[in-house]
């Protein structure tokens, strides 16, 4: 099965100019994305996690052709976005859709529910009248907001939270998309809303054949939506495989230390550590140099870490690390400060 989505090496660099580095002749360049590889095969949910300021959403922007690479090619259902011009830059919006954190900022509060919607109908597919409105009443019945005829009246702040994100969820659908990109679609949303919205998307994606690209800092998400998922830090891949796999086997350090920090059971052991179940402070992504992007918070460090950026090393068939060390850190060989939590 030929993917749908294909990443190869991708990278976004932002020249920051200014400053005293300036006038040394220095450019000051902020690596949000770096090297990123991946793929999403058809009706796939393929998951991003990591701490924020990791490139999760600069990722999805690039993805979504609102912002474009510095490096590396991004391959949509066998196009080159970066070949793509203006016109076709609009036509592949039917194919790819996002859902972003915040509904409300998403949404124009001027507007109903229904011209929300519909908008969207009108300049990809054309529809008008009754066909029009009939695709917008299905649309908002689809997402259980229900008397339809009621909801399509409504504006923006007259709907709770998980009304307004259902509301997203149903522009992004209408258009039937290959794609949907998810950037932390339920982190705004209250507890005993987030499972239902989940289990929404679910079942839209059973019903449509949706791929999902899933961006979420909540494990217990990532653990629930995605087959596949890759774990980024400071702009890279640290490790990528099944869900599954990552969860019974995570080999990199910072996996392992992100997931032990997420899956405390205990409050009071938080915090005992104020929350630092981590040890050290986020790496600048200014002009890295050729290291480990991890080895400052690293209880593995050695000098290779900071003379040479690892590369994606197989583990498993589908399961990459990028670590030196990860096999002498698998069977135990080496002493590690950070206490694993199953």
């Amino acid at each position: 099965m030929s993917d749908l989505l294909r990443l190869d090496a991708v990278e976004r660099h932002f020249d920051l100019g200014g400053g005293l580095a300036e006038l040394f002749g220095q450019r000051r360049i902020l690596h949000a994305v770096d090297g990123v590889s991946l793929s999403i095969g058809p009706g796939e949910t393929f998951g991003i996690a990591g701490e924020s300021g990791c490139g999760k959403s600069t990722l999805a922007r690039l993805i979504c052709r609102l912002d474009r690479p510095t490096g590396g090619s991004i391959t949509f259902d066998g196009q080159d976005l970066g070949k793509l011009n203006r016109n076709e830059v609009r036509a592949l919006y039917r194919e790819i859709q996002m859902v972003f954190q915040d509904p409300m900022a998403s949404l124009n509060p001027r507007k109903t529910v229904g011209r929300i919607i519909s908008r969207p109908l009108r300049r990809q597919l054309g529809l008008t009248g009754t066909p029009l409105r009939n695709r917008v009443l299905a649309a908002v019945s689809e997402v259980d907001l229900n008397p339809a005829e009621d909801y399509i009246q409504r504006y923006p702040h007259e709907l709770s939270g998980g009304e307004k994100q259902r509301v997203v969820i149903a522009r992004a659908v209408a258009l039937r998309p290959k794609l949907v990109v998810a950037d932390e679609p339920v982190t705004s949303l209250d507890m005993s809303v987030r499972g239902k919205v989940l289990a929404l998307m679910s079942d839209l994606q059973a019903r449509h054949g949706l791929s999902y690209l899933f961006i979420t800092h909540d494990l217990r998400v990532l653990r629930i939506m995605s087959s596949r998922a890759a774990i980024m830090y400071l702009g890279q891949v640290m490790e990528t495989g099944p869900t599954a796999e990552l969860f019974a086997r995570r080999y990199h350090p910072y996996t392992k230390a992100l997931f032990s920090a997420e899956m405390v059971p205990d409050p009071r052991a938080v915090r005992r550590t104020r929350g630092r179940l981590i040890e050290g402070e986020v790496a600048s992504a200014l002009n890295p140099k050729d290291a480990c992007r991890f080895r400052e918070r690293c209880p593995w460090r050695r000098p290779r870490c900071d003379a040479e950026t690892p590369k994606i090393d197989a583990a498993a068939p589908g399961h990459g690390v990028a670590c030196h060390f990860w096999r002498e850190i698998a069977a135990g060989t080496a002493n590690s400060t950070i206490k694993e939590t199953t």
